[in-house]
């Protein structure tokens, strides 16, 4: 909201409020989202489980034209050895799924938060954002700090929704052009 206030958000409820989720349920939410047309689906969270379902999904999101903002997962693993998915598969879907890693609140290195260290792969991961000390939404109309590669996929959702209010066609290819390039990420 903050970066691409005027992008509509069609939130899909997949997890029970423990954080607990089935694979049918995921398929159920990307049928949904290509359902309602959307522009692009955001998966803030990553699973290590490969599912057929949620492979499914994906490729019903894929075939429909719908890039996917994954976030790669929180672990400190890389995807090249142990896998979250969807963000592992965007070898597989080059251009539409966007496998988002989180860096430090300045952007100069991976994110290495307690309990929360930002999986990566030079070969999965297509782009990477700001991740760490986020201030966030909470319920009951409050704020709080928070981080993950979820956090940073959603950084990376709202600049591609700019992207899209310019020009729907080609936003995915111009979003990760204008990405800067961070050296010291290099060993990640």
């Amino acid at each position: 909201a903050a970066v691409a206030p005027e992008a509509v958000i069609v939130p899909i409820k997949v997890f029970n409020p423990w954080g607990i989720t089935r694979s049918g349920a995921m398929r159920a939410a990307f049928h949904e989202a290509v359902a309602t047309k959307a522009d692009f689906i955001v998966c803030a969270w990553a699973t290590r489980v490969r599912s057929q379902a949620l492979r499914d999904g994906v490729e019903e999101a894929v075939a429909a034209g719908i890039p996917i903002i994954a976030a790669a997962g929180d672990r400190g693993d890389s995807l090249d050895k142990d896998p979250a998915f969807p963000a592992a598969w965007s070898g597989e879907f080059p251009g539409m799924i966007v496998s988002v890693a989180s860096l430090t609140r300045n952007g100069d290195t991976i994110s290495k938060q307690p309990g929360r260290h930002s999986n990566y792969s030079s070969t999965l991961v297509s782009i990477a954002a700001p991740g760490e000390l986020m201030r966030v939404a909470n319920p009951r109309n409050e704020f709080a700090t928070a981080g993950s590669s979820g956090h940073a996929a959603s950084l990376v959702a709202g600049a591609l929704a700019r992207q899209m209010q310019r020009s729907r066609g080609q936003a995915v290819e111009r979003l990760l052009d204008q990405a800067r390039e961070v050296p010291a990420l290099g060993a990640f």
